[in-house]
């Protein structure tokens, strides 16, 4: 039976794109299962929804619904791995089971995954032979663990039940994979007058799709009425259409795409099924190696949204301009070198995406799309987009509120900023990153209206004072530049949130920067910092600061007034010692210290309760404080590369510690202590001269460490 066309298929203002659909009528069923068969066209891109429902079903049960497919070529085709998850609860021991096909004898893989509360469940694997099931296995037992079961199967057709065997054996899961596994299966425990979800699968050649309705044990018979099983055929190209007082489109207009559908199977050398029967407002052409585009795409007036990303376009021709209801434009990943002038007629575009052409410039003409908001400009590893400068008309955008130029390669070079640009006054986001700009214009000053702002990478030396009236500003992203130092007007910037400074030149901050009030995010690393400025510690919303690869020798002791810290990087500086106040940062999650010049920790290092990471790697330590067995939240501790020559006994009260590395130490012994870390699932101690224990029995993990302290006993 091929499928059939429906003059309708409606099911809200907003839905995917239905070409038609069939009702079923069962070749046979008996009171264990029903089954059905239907052809269907198949195509490149062809997606088919199975449905069922169970009108006036009055009776609880179990119910599943199985889906295989052979192709017109003889070919058994996957139409993926049968992965079953229960729909309800198991209901007192009900189980939920997956039905599968295998075309010839292979191995077959089966992985329970039990529900967190540890429930127990058995798993059994049944043959059925005309429509009876005969037990294939003796049920296995699974616990709290995820049993991986590998089993030799004979070419058939088998169900896979997973029972659970306590009330709250619940959402667990059953994965079944094999070489050739040709059924996509649900199943599970379907209360009165419900019905089960619908399955999507994906099918390349024409086939004949064989479609089973299984009942469990529990389930009491059809009763009246027998389930109505559906099959739905979608398209590929239209992710979104819209119903217009519920009106439907008129044969001409089906016959539009039908036209384009000839053009591109002429293009494309494949058969692609298409059908449309509701106006179109989102049309999806991507990755479909076009070099031009459809003369009859054009006859589709009210489009909305139009994704050409990832063709291979050199130019677009003249009637893009006819797209007057046009909202956003995707031409990301093309060959596009320029727009036609036309490209101003696109009077109602929002969003425009230009990313990974070969654009030298853009038109004058670019001026003219007055109701643009955003424009992507940049290139990713895949695109040679050179722009070197953006045109006057650009200032014409009155309703542009981001302009990116984000940049992974070195294709744009941006010089400089254009003072139209700045004149940009709805802009709420302006990145410009990885090109080649050199300095600022005062007017700058003008997009009061930034909330975003990233010149990431680029050759900045300094920035003007103006970027002080910026007073809307959250985001600062200035890292990977040439910034020797900050004008004091950055203390302006009183909603400043997140600041990057990183990979700069700076050898000193302002002391204006305290009057960051609300700033939650500081990044100063790669720097040249020797110390903090005064009152440092008044941005007392900081929850982030990065101070690694500076010159820092010491940390002033104030810092305990940023009681909101909870991240703190002070990697490679030259520290000598830390301050005893550093104990006061009580939120602290995670502290990084490695590559500084530390002999010794404070005792007050133990106060730090919500410490979890600790990172003391390559530094001058000889011993630990015994307070760092106070540390209960602890959960990784790095202290490779120090001249510790015993750890404290106390170090066994770390009781949450998972990772501890201790490599390349100067340690003969370790504490018996160690072995009370039950937490512990990685220990690395290599490149130490152990001898209690031997370092062959050390080297093997806590767990023979701990064998042989209890040995010792």
């Amino acid at each position: 039976m091929m499928i059939a066309r429906r003059p309708w298929c409606i099911y809200g203002l907003l839905l995917y794109w239905c070409l038609g659909f069939v009702s079923l009528q069962a070749d046979e069923c008996t009171p264990s299962r029903c089954d059905y068969q239907v052809h269907v066209d198949g195509g490149y891109f062809a997606r088919y929804f199975i449905n069922l429902s169970l009108p006036n079903y009055n009776q609880a049960g179990i119910v599943g619904l199985a889906v295989s497919a052979v192709s017109d070529s003889g070919r058994v085709k996957s139409i993926g791995n049968t992965r079953t998850r229960s729909l309800s609860n198991f209901q007192n021991g009900v189980p939920s089971w997956s039905h599968f096909n295998i075309p010839y004898d292979q191995q077959v893989f089966f992985e329970v995954i039990p529900a967190t509360h540890n429930p127990e469940h058995s798993l059994s694997i049944y043959r059925i032979d005309a429509g009876q099931r005969e037990l294939y296995t003796e049920p296995v037992l699974v616990n709290s663990d995820n049993l991986l079961l590998t089993m030799d199967l004979q070419a058939g057709e088998y169900i896979a039940e997973l029972r659970g065997l306590n009330e709250q054996s619940t959402d667990s899961e059953l994965d079944i994979q094999g070489y050739a596994m040709t059924v996509n299966s649900i199943g599970g425990w379907i209360q009165p007058n419900t019905a089960t979800t619908y399955m999507p699968i994906y099918l390349f050649e024409p086939s004949t799709l064989h479609i089973s309705v299984l009942f469990g044990d529990s389930y009491q018979g059809l009763g009246a009425s027998k389930p109505e099983v559906w099959v739905e055929e979608f398209s590929p190209y239209l992710s979104t259409v819209a119903v217009v007082g519920q009106r439907v489109w008129q044969n001409n207009d089906v016959g539009l795409l039908k036209l384009l559908e000839q053009e591109l199977n002429v293009t494309l050398g494949r058969r692609i099924t298409t059908n449309l029967q509701l106006q179109v407002i989102d049309l999806d052409l991507s990755a479909l190696g076009l070099e031009t585009l459809p003369a009859s795409l054009f006859n589709f007036k009210q489009l909305q949204k139009l994704n050409l990303k990832d063709n291979k376009l050199a130019a677009l021709p003249p009637e893009i301009g006819q797209f007057h209801t046009l909202t956003e434009l995707n031409l990301t990943n093309n060959d596009l070198q320029t727009l036609p002038p036309e490209i101003n007629r696109l009077t109602a575009l929002k969003k425009l995406v230009l990313r990974d052409n070969q654009l030298q410039y853009l038109p004058s003409e670019i001026g003219g799309l007055h109701s643009l908001s955003e424009i992507y400009l940049g290139n990713s590893r895949n695109g040679h987009n050179n722009l070197q400068s953006l045109p006057p008309e650009i200032g014409q955008l009155k309703n542009l509120t981001k302009l990116s130029i984000i940049n992974f390669l070195p294709f744009q070079q941006l010089q400089s900023l254009s003072p139209e640009v700045v004149g940009l006054t709805s802009l709420k986001t302006l990145e410009i990153e990885f090109n080649n700009l050199q300095a600022l214009p005062a007017e700058i000053g003008q997009l009061t209206n930034l909330t975003t702002l990233s010149f990431r990478g680029n050759k900045l030396q300094n920035l003007p004072p103006e970027i002080g009236q910026l007073q809307n500003l959250r985001r600062l992203n200035l890292g990977g530049n040439q910034l020797q130092r900050l004008p004091s007007e950055i203390g302006q910037l009183k909603r400043l949130r997140r600041l990057i400074l990183s990979g700069n030149q700076l050898q000193k901050l302002p002391r204006e920067i305290s009057q960051l009030r609300n700033l939650t995010e500081l990044y100063l690393l790669n720097n040249r910092l020797q110390q903090l400025p005064l009152g440092f510690e008044r941005l007392q919303n900081l929850s982030t600061l990065d101070l690694s690869i500076n010159r820092l020798s010491q940390l002033p002791s104030q810092i305990e007034q940023i009681q909101s810290l909870r991240d703190l990087n002070l990697s490679s500086n030259q520290l000598t010692t830390l301050p005893s106040e550093i104990g006061q940062l009580r939120d602290l999650g995670i502290l990084n210290l490695d590559s500084n010049n530390l002999r010794e920790l404070p005792p007050e290092i133990g106060q730090l309760g919500d410490l979890r990471e600790l990172n003391l790697d390559s530094n001058d330590l000889e011993t630990l404080p015994p307070e760092i067995g106070q540390l209960g939240d602890l959960r990784e501790l790095n202290l490779d590369s120090n001249d510790l020559e015993t750890l404290p006994p106390e170090i066994g009260e770390l009781q949450s510690l998972r990772e501890l590395s201790i490599e390349s130490n100067d340690l003969k012994t370790l504490p018996p202590e160690i072995g009370q870390l039950d937490n512990l699932y990685s220990l690395e101690i290599r490149g130490n001269f152990l001898v209690d224990p031997p370092s062959d029995i050390a080297n093997q993990g806590i767990d023979a460490i701990r064998e042989y302290f209890e040995d010792q006993d």
